[in-house]
């Protein structure tokens, strides 16, 4: 992040008025070529998918995926639990996705958000399939209850 900050110049230029996105995306183009930084060449693989004013969205991406591996998983809660918060965490990323565009192709957008819907239509379903206390008998194991 650092990186993609302090090069922001290169990897992220200002718009000029009445440039069309694909010749902002060239101007950046342009720019990489020009740059004497190797490594700004060498990540271009980072951003170069992204609208140049988006270039820090890979890294929301990678927040993203950090938090549903690992930040959740340091919890203990129960399934539902980690089940609603792996929902909010989606929702929040495709209401982000749509309010932002940031990818360079709309079909790019268009799958991205489509994903984001299938995974939590997933979750939604699993939150159905989870066994409830019955009247009678408890289905789930007293652990399970006690961390909800």
């Amino acid at each position: 992040m650092v990186f993609l900050f302090s090069n922001r110049g290169i990897v992220g230029p200002r718009r000029e008025q009445g440039q069309t996105v694909f010749e902002w995306d060239r101007h950046r183009d342009n720019l990489i070529a020009e740059s004497d930084q190797p490594f700004v060449k060498a990540s271009q693989g980072l951003f170069q998918h992204l609208k140049p004013g988006y270039y820090y969205f890979e890294v929301i991406n990678i927040l993203r995926q950090f938090t549903l591996t690992c930040v959740l998983q340091l919890f203990r809660t129960s399934e539902k639990v980690h089940i609603y918060l792996t929902s909010i965490v989606m929702f929040a990323y495709m209401i982000l996705l749509l309010t932002c565009r940031p990818y360079m192709k709309s079909s790019d957008n268009r799958s991205q958000f489509l994903c984001c819907m299938a995974v939590c239509l997933m979750l939604i379903s699993q939150l159905v399939l989870i066994p409830t206390v019955d009247s009678d008998e408890v289905v789930r194991d007293k652990r399970s209850l006690e961390l909800e």
